[in-house]
């Protein structure tokens, strides 16, 4: 998900992800028009532990896992299992007792040992007044990492620093509310975490078309509109996914169908009067202009 940062805030991170926990890092931030900000500053890693006894795959309970250590570690956080042989998963943490094994979201594909590794495959950077005492967006933070085998990796991650923010309407706990029955229907491909990566892509997505269109989605007051758009937009995320792994349940028509309803609720939402604040007041004013409709090209 692209960062909303609070303006003038001195506690926002922004964070990237790599192909695993990187010995160090160090972060460039630019402003949004290219302005160095910050050069060469010191990341904060994710935690990293080792595993402290037989868990996963060939055990009595696989969503078990025993670790070492658990601080830093952080409930529904995502992490790296690797095990001697080089097999590795993406683990979310269902539970973190404060002593014994940890239960996994789903169930462990791999078996490890004592001393395989657990870690979190990401480095951090706190941002200080001096970065976000200006709204407006893409701001862009690159993650320069050097990994444990020597290579370097870089990620670029953009931000809009933001009076208030957006938040993602339909999130895993109300989706049941806002899409019933939606996943009961799933092919088996898209059950287990799947459903929930393309939840928040959708989210993404319905975002950077907000933005494409030259506006700042964090002025957007009318939080149902935001609903109705993240709704399509995960239907036909889920549609193209089932039809990648050949489903009968989402053909190429019904692909096409929640294409169509997505452009046209996401037109509807940006010419409609009074839900989008262009004097930034945190208020629909009356004579505040509709957005210009420019129409999205998918």
């Amino acid at each position: 998900m692209r960062a909303q940062i609070l303006y003038e805030s001195t506690t926002e991170l922004v964070q990237a992800t790599f192909s695993r926990r990187p010995s160090s890092c160090v972060v460039d931030v630019y402003d949004h028009g290219g302005t160095p900000l910050v050069t060469d500053a010191a990341a904060t890693l994710g935690p990293a532990t080792t595993v402290s006894d037989s868990s996963g795959y060939g055990q009595s309970n696989p969503r078990l896992i025993n670790l070492t250590s658990v601080e830093s570690l952080a409930f529904l956080g995502r992490y790296l299992a690797i095990n001697a042989s080089g097999q590795r998963e993406a683990v979310q943490l269902r539970s973190v007792p404060t002593s014994g094994a940890c239960e996994t979201l789903e169930t462990l594909e791999f078996a490890y040992e004592a001393g395989d590794d657990f870690e979190e495959p990401a480095a951090r950077y706190e941002l200080g007044s001096t970065i976000t005492d200006d709204v407006g967006l893409n701001f862009r933070a690159r993650f320069t990492a050097t990994m444990p085998d020597g290579s370097v990796e870089t990620k670029d991650i953009f931000f809009d620093v933001v009076y208030h923010r957006l938040e993602q309407p339909i999130t895993e706990q109300t989706v049941d509310l806002y899409c019933p029955g939606i996943l009961d229907l799933l092919p088996s491909a898209l059950r287990g975490t799947r459903w929930r990566d393309l939840l928040g892509a959708a989210w993404d997505e319905v975002y950077q078309d907000l933005v494409t269109e030259g506006l700042i989605p964090s002025r957007y007051l009318d939080d149902q509109r935001m609903v109705g758009l993240h709704k399509q937009k995960f239907k036909l995320m889920l549609a193209e996914e089932g039809m990648r792994f050949g489903q009968e349940e989402y053909p190429l028509q019904t692909a096409k169908y929640f294409k169509g309803a997505y452009v046209e609720k996401l037109a509807d939402c940006v010419r409609v009067a009074g839900w989008y604040d262009h004097s930034n007041d945190m208020k629909p004013d009356a004579g505040e202009n509709r957005p210009a409709w420019r129409g999205l090209r998918l």
